[in-house]
Parts: structure tokens; C-alpha cells; sequence
């Protein structure tokens, strides 16, 4: 994903492609994605950098939140026009009016892994047809990415389509064999049809790729 970024700082760059990196691609839950707080620290000025460390903030503490949101409207004026629409998006998100449904769309807007996090710290358990349709829409410009694959074979297996959530989540396997969200899709598929000891022997295989992984994906995938 490329997009256009107002800050005279490199390091606020950086920090922000290092979240993008662990946030967007990787898609392991990784440990370091607090490096986004880093990015308003180089430029207090930076809507996105302001934007993103707001999302990464809104699910534990609201008012720091808050708090970035505020001085990414304060800068507004001077935002890309990616800016300012990621900007909207958190902005309703953090809201006290907040619909689930509308914040969700917003998020659409964006890359899906942005979209799954809403739902996830949404709990918006409703919302697996959205996400299913969302990935299957964006899949045919996408194939070539693993994290495609482990997002729309979670989405099947929530809706029961078993044979389809295995056969998306072995391509996301093929393409990146450290996938950890295909990991662990694929061993929801094998538990459910039964096929335990084929999950327990694939996944300690993988088991040496989550070091990486925050401390919730770590113990979940284990």
C-alpha cells in the first residue's frame, strides 16, 4: 500500500512504514506495534502519524486517544487526501456516538487489515459477512499476498465453509509459510472436521515462526 504523507521527518516515515509493516502485512499481531506512538514524537504535526497512533490506542485508553485525534483535526488543513479520510474514519471511531456499522464502513475504505482490527476490538461477531465480502471483493488484485488468504479463510470458517477455509488458507500458507493468521486458521478447520493429530503435528511445525508474534497470538496459536 503507498499513500501520500505530510511530514518534513524521516523518522516519523519510519515509524510510520515500521507500523505498517508489523500492522498491515505481516498480520502476526507483532510485539512492536507501540512503534507508531513514536511517529507524533518526530512530528508533532503529522496527521497520519497523530491518525494512527490514535487507532492503535482506542481499544485501551480512549482519552490518549482522544488526545492524538485532536491534534490530527488541529493540522487538517494542511493533510493529504488519504489523511484526511483515515482521518474520519478514527475520528468516528473514537466518538461517543459511535455506530459499529458506520465505523466498520469507514474502515472499509482502507486496507482490510485495518478493517479486521475494528472488527475484532469491535466484537462485532456480525460483521463475518461483511469481512468474507469484503476480501473476496479485493482478492482478484491481491492474489499474490498470504495475508488475503488468512484473512478471507477465517472469514469462511466463521460462516461453516469449511472446505473453502482450508483450501484459503493453505494458498496463504503456500505463498508465506510464516503466515501465523493462516496457521491458525487452518488448525480451526482441522479441529473442527476432527483431524486432530494433523493439527498438532502442523502446527508445532510452525511453532518456531511466532516468536515474532505478540503475547495474544503467541499463546493462542500454542
Amino acid at each position: 500500500m503507498t499513500y501520500e504523507v505530510n511530514t518534513f521527518s524521516d523518522d516519523c516515515i519510519a515509524s510510520i512504514k515500521s507500523n505498517s509493516l508489523r500492522l498491515f502485512f505481516v498480520l502476526g499481531y507483532g510485539r512492536d506495534r507501540k512503534v507508531i506512538l513514536e511517529a507524533p514524537l518526530y512530528d508533532k504535526d503529522c496527521v497520519l502519524g497523530n491518525n494512527l497512533a490514535a487507532h492503535y490506542l482506542f481499544s485501551s485508553d480512549i482519552s490518549r486517544a482522544k488526545t492524538y485525534a485532536r491534534a490530527a483535526e488541529y493540522h487538517l488543513g494542511k493533510a493529504t487526501p488519504y489523511e484526511k479520510a483515515f482521518f474520519e474514519a478514527v475520528n468516528y471511531l473514537i466518538s461517543d456516538n459511535m455506530d459499529e456499522d458506520v465505523a466498520l464502513e469507514l474502515h472499509s475504505k482502507f486496507c482490510l487489515r485495518s478493517l479486521n482490527l475494528a472488527i475484532f476490538y469491535l466484537e462485532k461477531l456480525d460483521s463475518v459477512y461483511f469481512k468474507c465480502r469484503s476480501n473476496l471483493h479485493i482478492l482478484p488484485e491481491n492474489q499474490e499476498h498470504d495475508y488475503v488468504y488468512g484473512m478471507l479463510a477465517f472469514s469462511l470458517l466463521e460462516r461453516g465453509h469449511l472446505a473453502e477455509a482450508e483450501k484459503a488458507a493453505r494458498k496463504g500458507y503456500e505463498i508465506n509459510k510464516n503466515d501465523s493468521w493462516a496457521h491458525h486458521c487452518l488448525c480451526h478447520v482441522l479441529q473442527t472436521e476432527c483431524r486432530f493429530k494433523e493439527a498438532v503435528e502442523f502446527m508445532e511445525a510452525c511453532s518456531a515462526s511466532w516468536d515474532s508474534c505478540s503475547s495474544l497470538r503467541y499463546s493462542h496459536n500454542w
